[in-house]
This record gives C-alpha cells, sequence and structure tokens, in this order.
C-alpha cells in the first residue's frame, strides 16, 4: 500500500504527524504548567501565608522579650542605666507597637485558615501564647512604675 505513494508524500505524512505530536505534547505541557500554577497558587495561600503570619507572630514574641530585656537595663543603679539616653517609655511603646502588630497578623492568619485542624492549631497557639502575654502585662506595668511612668498598658 505505501508503494503507491511517492516518497515525498510519505515525507510530508510523517512530518505532519511529527508536528501534531509535538503539537499535542507542547499542549499537555502548558497545561500541566498551568495546574502546577494553580496547585502553587492554593499552597500558597492554604498553608504558607499563615506560615508566614506565624513566623512574624513569633518574631514579634521575640522583639518583645528584647524589649524588656532593654527597659531592665534603665533600673537606676545599673551598670547600663548611664548609657541609655533615652526614657523607658521608647521600650514599652515599641512592645505596645510590636503587641498591635502581632493581633493583626493573629486576626490575618485566623482569617486565612480554611480547615478545621489549622483553626483547632491556631486556638492550641492563643492558649499557649495567653500566660505569656499576661506575664507581659505584669512585667511592663512593673516596669513602668518602678522606672517612670509608661503609656497605657496593655494597648487596645
Amino acid at each position: 500500500m505505501l508503494d503507491k505513494f511517492r516518497i515525498t508524500h510519505r515525507f510530508t505524512v510523517v512530518v505532519i504527524i511529527y508536528w501534531a505530536v509535538l503539537s499535542l505534547m507542547l499542549g499537555i505541557g502548558l497545561w500541566g504548567l498551568h495546574a502546577a500554577k494553580q496547585s502553587l497558587q492554593t499552597v500558597h495561600q492554604g498553608a504558607m501565608k499563615p506560615a508566614l503570619l506565624a513566623e512574624a507572630s513569633i518574631e514579634a514574641i521575640v522583639q518583645n522579650r528584647l524589649q524588656v530585656l532593654l527597659a531592665f537595663q534603665h533600673q537606676p543603679g545599673s551598670a547600663l542605666a548611664d548609657i541609655h539616653d533615652h526614657p523607658v517609655s521608647v521600650h514599652i511603646e515599641t512592645m505596645a507597637t510590636t503587641r498591635a502588630k502581632a493581633n493583626e497578623g493573629f486576626k490575618q492568619m485566623q482569617a486565612s485558615l480554611i480547615d478545621e485542624e489549622s483553626r483547632r492549631l491556631l486556638e492550641a497557639a492563643r492558649t499557649a501564647r495567653e500566660p505569656w502575654r499576661q506575664k507581659l502585662d505584669t512585667v511592663v506595668n512593673n516596669i513602668g512604675t518602678t522606672i517612670s511612668a509608661p503609656p497605657a498598658w496593655p494597648p487596645s
């Protein structure tokens, strides 16, 4: 049967088949890339965004701990009190700002969670964070009354 076709016709048919297969493979590849892009966006919105917000919340806790240590250095009679040329209220205000950012991050994290397991974990984190917040309130109030008059604490 193939003997009835000239070699140029056979070659043309093979080239057309190759181009059809190549076009099909290109279409499948582009569809796969699009599906991967959509999947990564879903993963980012569902998992990475809350993870980044959680990391920011942890960083806020670390920064507040640092500010507490810096505020302790203002204690009169301390060897480090002389090098501080600013009032202790600077540290307390920084803690209030950091706390407000952390609270906003927690709200964003809560809004971005999509499954019940994530919500349960967030509630466990909130429960574990509460003793630290209460202790921070006590410490900041004590720093303020011992060293100088602070702004209102805790911030709203």
